[in-house]
């Protein structure tokens, strides 16, 4: 009687640790997104993409995500401390069978001997005018997205869906101190020359030349511009009627424009 107790026990715990074991060699191998990963507008996101449950027959994959793409853009892969390592990504935006926004594969085998780890990183600019929460999931499970063996057959996989919302603003502190007038605005300090321009500019003559207002342009309007010879703002006795190219000295430049006159007359307004 007690040899065939002791055999029903033995039976049951071989069969308890036979369905353990077995459980857990073919317990499927899970992929997952994050949840509640916060984002910044006019900021770059970093989203993992973790694996658990690997086992030594993990050879590769193909990934599709789906994502509101007016939130998430600009896409890149990151696969530095990663169980892909350096190994080539391919990866295409906008697939042309239009199932998911963004493909990424390896097919040359990522690190074995690994039970879990961060798979790849895709690094997204989250637009600046985001106002919502938004979520990014794995599109087609096991289909489109799928882990396959070195054979290329398919490793039954569970793809978690993951979530992103906005982060809380910056809490903003009233201010304690009182509400102060902006300063005033500097007064205006013009230079000699900037002063010398102004009055040129305000002057009302239709004969500058005619230094004298004697009605002819000659050698007594001479006599006055060349009193004046190389003389500027800064000089004691300047006179801006001189100035006749408006540059703040007395030269060549006037002497031009008035030559330009000689013996002309003029006429009493």
């Amino acid at each position: 009687m007690g040899i065939r107790i002791h055999t029903k026990r033995f039976a049951v715990c071989f069969i308890f640790l036979l369905f353990a074991a077995t459980h857990h060699v073919f317990a499927s191998p899970v992929v997952k997104l994050p949840e509640n990963l916060e984002m910044s507008p006019g900021s770059r996101i970093k989203i993992p993409i973790t694996a658990g449950g690997l086992s030594g027959e993990s050879f590769g994959f193909f990934l599709r995500l789906d994502y509101d793409d007016t939130i998430l853009t600009r896409p890149e892969i990151i696969h530095n401390e990663t169980l892909v390592g350096h190994l080539e990504i391919l990866h295409k935006l906008y697939p042309e069978d239009g199932i998911g926004k963004l493909s990424i594969g390896v097919m040359d085998g990522f690190i074995s001997g690994v039970d879990e780890g961060t798979l790849i990183i895709i690094q997204f600019a989250v637009d600046s005018n985001a106002a919502q929460d938004t979520g990014i999931r794995f599109a087609a499970p096991n289909t489109k997205t799928v882990l396959f063996t070195q054979g290329y057959d398919t490793i039954q996989t569970d793809f978690i869906p993951g979530s992103l919302k906005l982060a809380a603003p910056p809490a903003v502190r009233p201010s304690t101190e009182p509400d102060t007038p902006p300063p005033a605005d500097p007064p205006v300090i013009l230079t000699d020359c900037e002063k010398s321009l102004l009055e040129s500019s305000n002057q009302n003559n239709p004969a500058l030349w005619d230094f004298n207002s004697d009605g002819v342009v000659d050698i007594f309007d001479l006599q006055k511009i060349a009193g004046q010879w190389l003389m500027e703002t800064s000089d004691p006795g300047w006179d801006f009627r001189f100035d006749l190219h408006p540059d703040c000295r007395i030269d060549e430049a006037d002497l031009k424009i008035f030559t330009e006159h000689w013996l002309e007359v003029i006429e009493a307004p």
